[in-house]
């Protein structure tokens, strides 16, 4: 049958995941000896191809085609493929986050066991408050929740890049914008892991505990002229 709504919304916010999901979801349901009729391979394969669409992603096989027997074998590819892509990512991911942590000469950023506890909280709260939403559109919702997840993979004790953290600042002024005085919950958890990504930046950089950014500080902070 058809998926359903939530189903297709509850797909994870990476198109590859995404894929791999629907595809593993249908195996983990043959492995449980649940009769897999024609239909559920096609409808698999129909959610796999909006997906592609949607994001625009390149196969080098056609799945649009009318044989069954066809569509087991190239999904089933196509799910190999995809898990290989998504274990090599983060193959790499950890292989830069070990590097770091084995205490390269190069220049990191370097966050707090707390700190960390807390950015995953934040960014578990925002995504639970964007998915609940109902004022912010689904296209702008999706690619919030997709940098929020890459940013969420991205965390490490030691980083050697922050940049994915102070993504976030035009996010909290778009917010404000579309939401206004409803946007405070989720600008304000945005404020607080800039806050923690600056407190890692200005120890790197050997600043003051107190040390602001100049662009959040009032002029007469910094010495400048009103």
């Amino acid at each position: 049958m058809p998926y359903q709504d939530d189903y297709i919304t509850s797909l994870p916010t990476d198109p590859h995941a995404a894929i791999a999901k629907i595809i593993g979801d249908l195996h983990e349901d043959i492995g449980k000896g649940m009769d897999c009729t024609d239909d559920d391979w096609f409808d698999a394969r129909d959610l796999v191809l909006a997906v592609i669409e949607r994001f625009g992603l390149k196969l080098s096989v056609n799945l649009d085609i009318s044989n069954v027997r066809t569509i087991e074998e190239l999904l089933d590819n196509l799910y190999e493929n995809t898990k290989s892509k998504l274990q090599l990512r983060e193959s790499e991911s950890r292989r830069k986050s070990y590097v770091l942590l084995l205490g390269s000469s190069d220049f990191h950023y370097e966050f707090t066991d707390a700190d960390l506890k807390r950015m995953q909280e934040l960014i578990n709260e925002l995504r639970d408050l964007i998915a609940e939403s109902k004022q912010i559109n689904d296209e702008y919702k999706r690619r919030l929740l997709l940098k929020l997840e890459k940013l969420q993979t991205e965390l490490h004790k030691r980083m050697s890049d922050i940049q994915h953290i102070y993504g976030l600042i035009g996010d909290a002024g778009v917010l404000s914008g579309k939401l206004g005085r409803d946007s405070k919950p989720l600008v304000d958890r945005i404020r607080e892991l800039l806050q923690i990504g600056w407190r890692s930046q200005a120890g790197a950089e050997q600043l003051p505990a107190s040390a602001r950014p100049a662009l959040l500080s009032d002029q007469s902070e910094t010495g400048g002229e009103k």
